[in-house]
């Protein structure tokens, strides 16, 4: 008989190979870690079986900015949480950009693992909460 493995799915989004390494070594006591290098390789972890708690996801990266990938989860995966980490020291232009992608929390560089495995616990609880009978609740404006 195989236990189920009870840690929550996180998708790790980072292009830099040494932040998306050390991250992945210190949340996977946590969480099952599904870590890309790209916001198209993340895209194309989210269409496999995998069910993914939250994303995590650094803002600035080449080819696909994780404010086009969080465009995506918007329109493909709205109930997944999202959370962005960035090294702009102001990010008073993704103030607006952020809130429309309904981020739930926004970390800033250097950022530990421990922050992120309590504000990522935090936003899968948050949203496990918003669910009646594993059926998300919509607010209704």
């Amino acid at each position: 008989m195989t236990i189920a493995d009870e840690r929550p799915m996180m998708l790790l989004v980072d292009d830099d190979p040494h932040v998306l390494s050390a991250l992945e070594r210190n949340l996977k006591r946590d969480f099952r870690v599904i870590a890309t290098d790209s916001g198209w390789s993340a895209l194309q972890a989210l269409s496999g079986d995998a069910t993914v708690e939250v994303v995590v996801t650094d803002w600035h990266m080449p080819h696909m900015s994780g404010g086009e990938f969080l465009h995506w989860m918007v329109d493909f995966f709205p109930n997944v949480p999202r959370i962005v980490f960035t090294g702009d020291a102001a990010p008073v232009e993704l103030d607006s950009v952020l809130r429309s992608m309904e981020v739930y929390d926004v970390l800033f560089k250097p950022v530990g693992a421990d922050t992120i495995r309590e504000r990522a616990l935090a936003a899968i609880a948050h949203a496990r909460s918003r669910q009646i009978g594993g059926v998300p609740v919509i607010d209704q404006a």
